[in-house]
């Protein structure tokens, strides 16, 4: 009983982490894509 308590703990810790960095690299994904618009529509507007 003890030990799968702790295995749950570990598991719900591990699934934790796993959804922050998906988080972070959505996050990080999401801002790269802004940049790239931006800067496609300033190049767009220079020309």
């Amino acid at each position: 009983m003890r030990l799968t308590n702790l295995r749950m703990r570990i598991l719900q810790q591990r699934a934790r982490v796993m959804s922050n960095e998906l988080r972070n690299a959505v996050r990080f994904g999401v801002s790269w894509t802004i940049a790239e618009i931006v800067v496609n529509v300033i190049i767009v507007w220079e020309e």
